[in-house]
């Protein structure tokens, strides 16, 4: 099964903080989904009325990604 990068990404609005959260709203199609997480998860220059894309994956994933990520920068840097 081929890994699809686009299943875990949703269209994210910040919406506002409430505490120490930041309320998000999540979209992909037609779902939508306000969350809230810790502000500390976000970028330090995020604010409310910022958009952006969420991606979320497994770790495993992750390190994946990285890993060949990495792997590619090295291949092109040493043509």
């Amino acid at each position: 099964m081929l890994f699809n990068p686009f299943k875990y990404q949703y269209e994210t609005s910040y919406l506002n903080d409430e505490d120490n959260s930041a309320v998000l709203l999540l979209r992909k199609g037609s779902l939508e989904e306000k969350i809230r997480l810790p502000k500390t998860l976000l970028p330090l220059d995020a604010k409310p009325g910022d958009h952006f894309i969420l991606n979320l994956q497994s770790p495993e994933n992750a390190q994946q990604t990285e890993a060949e990520s990495l792997k590619k920068l090295l291949e092109e840097l040493t043509r």
